[in-house]
């Protein structure tokens, strides 16, 4: 079995929403109850707030959607760490890789949506899918690489 994704889904998926989520959400806490927080006016809270929660929206809309993604030369299986779901290779419509880039998430389209949607998201793992590829060239499928 191939791992297309990262090991650092675990951090991006889990660890980082946890530590935002408890951490500034404490800090936007205190600063709207704590006595000796007078200093800051009232914008200032607002602005505070206002970042919290959109930190909130952007990490419930990218980095807590990735998935776990491995292959073999039958399935491809996906995980979100609580359900484990396979698909079938003829199942994939394409794969898409992202060359580089600051945060590389990369998509499997599937051609029907399937438990976790259509499109899947994941980081992937440098050469993984190339190398599945080399490994098994009769059971490849579409990919885009951007």
């Amino acid at each position: 079995m191939t791992q297309l994704s990262s090991n650092a889904t675990l951090f991006f998926k889990f660890f980082l929403p946890i530590f935002w989520i408890v951490f500034l959400g404490a800090t936007t806490f205190a600063v709207w109850n704590a006595e000796n927080m007078q200093l800051l006016s009232f914008n200032a809270k607002l602005i505070i707030t206002g970042l919290y929660i959109l930190g909130i929206v952007i990490l419930s809309s990218t980095i807590m959607r990735l998935k776990r993604v491995e292959i073999d030369q039958d399935y491809l299986y996906i995980t979100n760490y609580f359900q484990h779901i396979r698909y079938q290779h003829q199942d994939i419509e394409k794969i898409i890789t992202p060359k580089k880039g600051f945060f590389p998430f990369g998509k499997i389209v599937l051609k029907a949506p399937g438990r976790f949607g259509q499109t899947i998201r994941y980081i992937p793992m440098a050469n993984s899918i190339r190398e599945f590829i080399e490994k098994e060239p009769e059971n490849a499928f579409p990919v885009e690489w951007k």
